[in-house]
């Protein structure tokens, strides 16, 4: 189990390029300290201070309109918890890519 507490900082840019098209990219990067316990069989458990490092990355690009919106984009995420139990440290990852074709409509009355 690990429980973790960091401080997150970052960038994102957004390039509009003729008022209907752009490009977009952001990092997140952040720095913590984590409390990892772990069980082994026939043994008690043990507990742990480290390090905790992550990083998400987003790239998109598109068109937008008042009438429609196409775009794709991809994120990444990144972390790593460090334990000094065994000298080990547990990382893993996720991300997905959107793809998102949008036609907008008018209302013939308000809905709120």
């Amino acid at each position: 189990g690990i429980i973790s507490l960091s401080v997150n900082g970052g960038y994102a840019y957004t390039l509009v390029i003729k008022h209907h098209y752009f490009i977009t990219g952001s990092l997140l990067t952040s720095l913590g300290v984590n409390n990892t316990s772990l069980s082994f069989v026939n043994e008690n458990k043990k507990q742990s201070l480290g390090l905790q490092f992550n990083n998400t990355i987003r790239l998109a690009a598109g068109y937008n309109s008042s009438r429609y919106f196409a775009g794709i984009s991809w994120v990444e995420m990144i972390t790593r918890s460090y334990t000094s139990l065994l000298n080990g440290a547990q990382i893993f990852g996720t991300g997905n890519v959107r793809i998102n074709l949008v036609k907008r409509f008018g209302l013939k009355k308000k809905l709120f």
